[in-house]
């Protein structure tokens, strides 16, 4: 896989990417019906992975605060378990709004 640079700002992108990540400028020409397949295809998986990480989170947080709650009241040390399911629950639902986000700023692309 050779290495690739945005031309726009030489910021390091992946071969099959249609906008650069760091500038957000077209990398590939005038194809619009491309572009436009490319973007819909971008925000399916964005989409996707949004829905995976709101999930995730869901269920950390729900097992993190019912089990803390369990565990912590069985035994102190063990409780802890339960506010460190809590954090990855936060961390997946702050990455999934991170998706939500790049899905809406592809949105707007499409609507160029």
């Amino acid at each position: 896989m050779a290495l690739v640079y945005c031309q726009h700002c030489r910021a390091r992108i992946d071969e099959d990417e249609v906008f650069c990540s760091e500038c957000e400028r077209s990398l590939v020409g005038d194809d619009v019906g491309w572009q436009r397949f490319k973007l819909r295809e971008s925000i399916y998986r964005t989409e996707r992975r949004s829905d995976v990480y709101t999930a995730l989170a869901t269920v950390f947080v729900t097992f993190g605060l019912v089990g803390g709650i369990i565990l912590g009241l069985l035994s102190e040390p063990v409780g802890l378990l339960g506010i460190a399911l809590l954090f990855l629950g936060v961390g997946f639902g702050t990455m999934a709004r991170r998706h939500d986000r790049k899905a809406d700023g592809l949105r707007k692309w499409l609507r160029r």
